[in-house]
Parts: structure tokens; C-alpha cells; sequence
């Protein structure tokens, strides 16, 4: 495959496993956390089964959110840093839709700030710059997409079927049509894991029966608990959409990754409402024990730290998620970029 067509694809598939992004007009003003009401408080306790019924409560309300990522990849050649001091996602959840919207250009200004050569090529894009977001909303196993950034000639040069008119109009795909991608396989690579907050929170339905009080945390004004909930990143993957097999090629056959637990962070409040999901994962060891096997030694050890938090702010807001009634099927496309991608 040509070195410009991998890059536009690496772009896009970063950009839809991170989630879907826009302008935020949909939002009103999100405010801090305030408690909701005829809502009773709970009595919190640190045990697997307080960590479910949170995250089937919060569920059952509608709520906005923010997420931000970090991540931290350290070899010989390059160290590229994405702090997560911004969100690169806001949304809102209207208790049947979920509409989110990610500014990726929030990440590549922090990697371009560690590594000067992404620092050149974010200056190329000059004003495309404002055209790296993306916009979805979620209905059940109906997607709707709206994409500015696939009208940046690096992308939109190497875009199959109606997939370009999404830089200017909506696109819809019923991934339940697609049986032979898998309704689970499409959600992931389109978006509808990853940052999606009904994914985080199955993730906690899916935690081990360890879970610990880690001590009282203020979160957006509202007191809560500090949980730490473990999961495998097998659960993480799973719970996401994603299967083992996603990892395969990738030097880890003997499991030991996959097996390996990560503290998820869960902040609850005293009505049982999640607050805040966060997760650090450290890859370092793994991607150092590979990398000279699978690529001659050139990057030698390996720091890769990959960091999620994601923030339920305002519920029992009001808006609702209208999907546009003039969106494209982009089905025949996507079974085009899925082609290419291969």
C-alpha cells in the first residue's frame, strides 16, 4: 500500500475509533454536577455489585459528557505526548440517543508539541486545521455521520463512494444491514465504542469482584467515591465492541497481555450516579519485549502509556437528539473502506 494512502487511513481510522466529533451547537451550557432531583441518596459500598447498579442508574437519566484522552509513546526516534488537558469530545445523551462530537485536532496539537516532525505537518494543513472534527449521532444500531475533515485533500483523495460527502452532509448506515462486518466489528471502527459513554459504562458492568474505596474525590463540584474496579483488557475489548483478535499480529501470543488488569477509576456520587470513568494502561513492557523481535531492534525500549477519562455532567437535561432526515446510506461505501483498509 502507498505511504500517503496508509497515512490518510491511519488519520481516519484514529478519528472513528476515537469517536465522533463537530461544532457543539447541539449543547446548551454545561454546568457543574448538580444532584437530581426526587433522585434518593445511597449508601456507597465498594463491592462489584454497587459498581453495576451505578452504571445501570446513570443509564436510566439523561446526561452530557466530556472525555479526554492521554497518551505517552517514548521510543529512540520520537516521543509523542497527548497531555488530556482538553476535551476532545463533548456530547449528550437524551435517555434514547447519543450525539458526540470530537475535535481531533485538540490531540494533534499536543503530539505536535513533542514531536517536531507532526509540528510540520499540522502547520501544512494551515486552516484545515478547524476542518479535523467529526460529528455522529447514535440510534440503536442506526448511525448517522457527519465528517468535515474528510474535505482535507490528504483524506478526501483517498476516500471510496459517497464517504466524501460527508465532509458537507450526513451519512446514515444501519449496521445491522451488514451482517458479514458484524454488528460489533463496525460499531468499534466507526465510532460507536471507544469514547461512547454507554460502551464506558458496560465496561463497569463487566469489572471483577475486587473492587476498592480509594478515598473521597471532588469531581466537577460534587463530592463522590473513588472506586477502583478491576478488568482485563480482554473485558475492556469485549465490552467495547472489540475481540482479542483485534491484537493478533501483534507479538502478543501468549496471552499475557490480554490477561493483564487495569484499575478502572469509577468517582460515584452519593445518589449512585457514575461522575467520572478514567483508566491509565501501561504498554511499555509489551511493546519493548516485540518491538526487536518484530522490528530489528530499531526502537529498542518502549514507554506507551494510554490514558481515558470520561465526565457525566447535567442530569436530567432537556434537549433532545433530532438524527437529519436527509442523510446519505453510506453502507456500499463503508464496505469500500473496509476493502481498502484489508
Amino acid at each position: 500500500m502507498p505511504h500517503r494512502r496508509l497515512t490518510s487511513l491511519i488519520i481516519a481510522a484514529l478519528c472513528l475509533l476515537a469517536g465522533a466529533c463537530g461544532d457543539g451547537s447541539i449543547l446548551g451550557d454545561t454546568t457543574t454536577g448538580a444532584p437530581v432531583d426526587g433522585l434518593p441518596a445511597v449508601d456507597l459500598e465498594a463491592s462489584q455489585q454497587f459498581v453495576l447498579a451505578s452504571a445501570d442508574r446513570t443509564t436510566a437519566l439523561p446526561y452530557r459528557f466530556e472525555a479526554s484522552l492521554s497518551m505517552v509513546i517514548d521510543v529512540d526516534i520520537m516521543r509523542i505526548e497527548v497531555d488530556g488537558d482538553e476535551p476532545v469530545m463533548r456530547g449528550t445523551f437524551d435517555g434514547e440517543r447519543t450525539w458526540m462530537h470530537m475535535d481531533i485536532g485538540v490531540m494533534f496539537e499536543d503530539m505536535a508539541e513533542s514531536e517536531p516532525m507532526l509540528g510540520s505537518m499540522l502547520d501544512e494543513l494551515g486552516a484545515a486545521r478547524d476542518m479535523l472534527v467529526m460529528e455522529a449521532i447514535l440510534d440503536d444500531t442506526v448511525m448517522y455521520i457527519h465528517a468535515p475533515m474528510f474535505g482535507i485533500p490528504l483524506l478526501s483523495s483517498e476516500l471510496p463512494g459517497d464517504l466524501g460527502y460527508l465532509a458537507h452532509g450526513w451519512g446514515r448506515v444501519d449496521l445491522a444491514s451488514l451482517p458479514q462486518f458484524g454488528i460489533d466489528d463496525l460499531s468499534s471502527m466507526t465510532g460507536a465504542s471507544g469514547l461512547d459513554p454507554s460502551a464506558v459504562l458496560d465496561i463497569l458492568r463487566s469489572v471483577g469482584v475486587d473492587v476498592r474505596d480509594d478515598g473521597s474525590e471532588r469531581v466537577n463540584g460534587v463530592d463522590t467515591t473513588r472506586l477502583l474496579a478491576p478488568a482485563t483488557l480482554t473485558q475492556l475489548l469485549e465490552a467495547q465492541g472489540g475481540t482479542s483478535g483485534m491484537l493478533d499480529g501483534f507479538g502478543f501470543d501468549d496471552g499475557s497481555l490480554l490477561d493483564t488488569t487495569v484499575d478502572i477509576v469509577v468517582n460515584i456520587d452519593g445518589q449512585g450516579l457514575v461522575r467520572r470513568v478514567s483508566y491509565d494502561i501501561d504498554l511499555g513492557e509489551w511493546m519493548s519485549a516485540m518491538a526487536p523481535a518484530e522490528m530489528g531492534g530499531l526502537f529498542g525500549d518502549v514507554e506507551m502509556r494510554i490514558g481515558m477519562e470520561l465526565d457525566f455532567l447535567d442530569y436530567g437535561h432537556t434537549e433532545v437528539v433530532l438524527p437529519p432526515s436527509d442523510a446519505r446510506d453510506i453502507g456500499p461505501a463503508l464496505r469500500g473502506l473496509f476493502s481498502l483498509a484489508a
